[in-house]
């Protein structure tokens, strides 16, 4: 798409093309569920915000006169060092956005009883889906190495790669914030990309508060069932 010119103008076809996209529903209504199966998709729901922020082109022309940093340009060299991390930053954000979108299958799976095979998943997308990425034939390999991963992230070959790529992830998103460059999309390192044991990530609480809003998984899988027997309404009470 960066390559190809309009032939209307003989412009760049991304300089010209109308900055706003619609939506089908999917997007949102996996975001829907997400929340309802608490199940974090940072990635997916940023790019609907992103796709639904799009639309809204009076509110962003509104915006426009709005101070931000002042960018700083690259030199050749550096730009085309950088250019390398952000092919990595790229295939990580890849990577956690398939391992966010499979964890909600399988929660799903989990919630409803439905015993979906996450590797038939992945040949289904890949036979005939609007994915259809060769990556999934990765990812079935993986759930066919070890049927219950508990996530994409707990595969050796995804783990390794993710290790690689971290630093030139993180590298990218703090020149982009410098850059003033939004990058709302790209699912940030984070406790669900990088290791993070309960023992190290603790829930904290401030000091001298009296009660505390930290949710055990016991009160959740509580909530859920109550919500489940008797609806909505009665679990919120």
């Amino acid at each position: 798409m960066l390559s190809h010119v309009d032939a209307a103008t003989g412009k760049p076809f991304v300089d010209v093309v109308v900055d706003q996209a619609e939506q089908k529903g999917t997007g949102r209504w996996t975001v829907q569920i997400a929340l309802d199966l608490g199940v974090p998709v940072s990635g997916i729901a940023e790019a609907v915000f992103a796709r639904s922020l799009s639309g809204h082109a009076a509110l962003r022309e509104a915006s426009r006169g709005l101070a931000g940093p002042k960018a700083t340009p690259m030199g050749e060299a550096e730009a085309a060092a950088f250019a390398d991390r952000v092919e990595q930053a790229l295939y990580a954000s890849k990577i956690v956005s398939y391992t966010q979108g499979f964890h909600e299958v399988a929660a799903g799976s989990e919630e409803y009883g439905w015993d979906i095979d996450l590797g038939a998943v992945s040949a289904i997308w890949r036979g005939g889906c609007i994915i259809r990425a060769a990556f999934l034939d990765r990812i079935r390999a993986a759930y066919d190495t070890r049927a219950d991963l508990p996530s994409l992230l707990s595969d050796d070959t995804f783990a390794q790669e993710i290790a690689d790529a971290q630093d030139d992830w993180r590298e990218v998103l703090i020149a982009a914030t410098r850059q003033g460059v939004p990058t709302p999309a790209s699912p940030r390192p984070s406790p669900t990309t990088t290791p993070c044991a309960p023992s190290v990530c603790r829930p904290r609480s401030p000091r001298g508060s009296g009660t505390s809003s930290v949710r055990t998984r016991t009160a959740v899988r509580t909530a859920r069932a109550r919500s489940t027997r008797c609806g909505a309404g009665t679990a919120r009470r």
